[in-house]
């Protein structure tokens, strides 16, 4: 509460969240499956890890398959899981490949990978590997380049919106820098005709400064400089190395490029990275790497037909004799699954009637047995009667034979 006789100042702005599941644009947030399909070998396997760090936090990274996991499978559980894209490796005897579909009802483009490199293996090549779990919280930036080539088909296109839509959108205005941790970039190689995937870990640093002062700054404790007349002795590097050596000695070299400096409009969590400074950017690569070549577009998941074809290319009059195979078979399996339903309802309806036949049989089984036992209740005192008279009968004469045998 405010002091008496001060009115109340608002040290706090409302800011309003998203909705859960919207982006910042109110765009749906985009949801991926990675997944592995058939025997890969455990280099495809590294690289399906790899693919879910980079999607990250919108994939699921425990996913499990199962052997006898059909696409049909995923399809039935992307719905209710909100997922809207599956990206599905497989491996042959000549290639590596990547499909990446929408789903549920397509396209679908096959990627050949024509070389990758793992994520362990980029930063095992790197002196000083970043650490760049931090920001694996919030999902990468998209960077494409040189996807606006005339002459090259709607293919390309489709290409850069595929990959555009795997990504949440950003709203330029209200998005923070601390979310901008990470980038995808992907270049389109015209001489080669493929894509080129790269993933980076944007690291922004103090600019215009020596590595000293960067060191004091990035220190949680002031350094020991009892061994120093000055302080500039140590900015300058005159420290315990000497005059002018010494890690601590000169400007930091990399990232002094004026094309590469920012001033920020916002303040980032590391240190000298306030708001209205300039800083450097830099790029460390994360991995994985892959060189891509469009092999083929489906207009469905994973079938329908085929848009395009990178090695197989075919005549009108054959495009239009596949689009009526194509719908042969597709009015032919929609007339095989409405008479098996029908097999299926005819089976219901006999098994029915004959359950309902059954019951009747033994009700009418019960009734008899019922008026049985009445019946052998109701006659059952006259046969005793009887049966004691016999048996007086038979008592009484032996009584008369008795007595002549006396007399």
């Amino acid at each position: 509460m405010p002091k008496r006789g001060r009115r109340r100042k608002k040290t706090r702005t409302h800011v309003v969240p998203p909705a859960e599941g919207l982006s910042e644009t109110g765009a749906p947030i985009p949801k991926t499956l990675v997944v592995k399909r058939g025997r890969v070998g455990h280099a495809v396997e590294s690289l399906v890890t790899d693919l879910r760090t980079v999607l990250r936090p919108n994939t699921a990274m425990k996913l499990k398959e199962r052997k006898r996991g059909t696409l049909k499978d995923y399809v039935s559980v992307a719905g209710p899981l909100g997922i809207t894209h599956m990206l599905m490796l497989s491996k042959t005897d000549s290639s590596v490949n990547l499909r990446i579909g929408r789903v549920p009802r397509g396209p679908t483009l096959t990627f050949k990978v024509e070389s990758y490199v793992l994520g362990t293996d980029v930063r095992a090549s790197q002196k000083r590997p970043s650490d760049f779990a931090q920001a694996l919280q919030t999902s990468p930036l998209v960077v494409l380049n040189n996807f606006n080539g005339e002459g090259r088909g709607n293919h390309l296109k489709l290409i850069a919106t595929t990959f555009q839509n795997i990504f949440p959108t950003i709203n330029v205005q209200t998005v923070r820098l601390t979310e901008c941790q990470r980038v995808v970039l992907l270049n389109y190689n015209e001489q080669e005709d493929s894509v080129e995937f790269r993933h980076y870990f944007i690291r922004p640093t103090a600019s215009g400064v020596s590595r000293s002062v960067k060191r004091v700054a990035a220190q949680s404790r002031i350094p020991n400089l009892s061994h120093l007349d000055n302080i500039a002795e140590y900015v300058l590097g005159n420290d315990v190395y000497g005059p002018g050596g010494g890690a601590g000695s000169g400007t930091d070299s990399e990232g002094e490029d004026d094309s590469n400096k920012v001033t920020l409009s916002q303040d980032l969590r590391t240190r000298g990275s306030k708001r209205g400074a300039q800083s450097a950017i830099r790029l460390a690569e994360i991995g994985p790497r892959m060189t891509l070549k469009l092999a083929k577009v489906e207009s469905g998941l994973a079938e329908g037909d085929v848009l395009f074809h990178a090695f197989v290319k075919k005549t009108t009059e054959e495009s239009k004799k596949l689009k009526r195979k194509h719908k042969e078979m597709t009015e032919g399996k929609t007339e095989r699954r409405r008479q098996q339903e029908e097999n299926v309802e005819v089976k219901k309806q006999k098994l029915a009637e004959k359950k309902r036949k059954k019951l009747e049989r033994r009700k009418l089984r019960r009734e008899a047995l019922e008026a049985a036992e009445e019946l052998d209740g109701g006659g059952g005192g006259g046969e005793e009667e009887e049966g004691e008279k016999e048996e007086g009968a038979a008592a009484g004469d032996d009584r008369y034979e008795s007595s002549d045998e006396e007399e």
